[in-house]
């Protein structure tokens, strides 16, 4: 289960992706843009790609980095601090 299904996020909020390959080719941007795709069916967020030497594990392949604006969550923590 990815984490976008756990917190069952539909990705609309999504503004940014930043991805890190090794390696960075064909396999792996054909393993992200099906996703993107189930994911975004109708948003197109920036997506930054980019090959790297390593990652943090000697087996991690990819590293995803996603940006997203939460509206609820905004109006929340900003009725929080007028609260205060």
């Amino acid at each position: 289960m990815s984490h976008l299904q756990y917190y069952a996020y539909d990705g609309v909020g999504v503004f940014r992706v930043n991805s890190y390959h090794v390696p960075l080719n064909n396999e792996a941007l054909g393993a992200m843009v099906p996703d993107f795709q189930q994911w975004m069916p109708d948003h197109q967020p920036i997506w930054t790609c980019v090959g790297v030497s390593r990652l943090g594990e000697d087996d991690m392949r990819v590293e995803i980095e996603v940006v997203a604006h939460d509206p609820e969550g905004s109006t929340k923590a900003q009725e929080e601090a007028r609260s205060d």
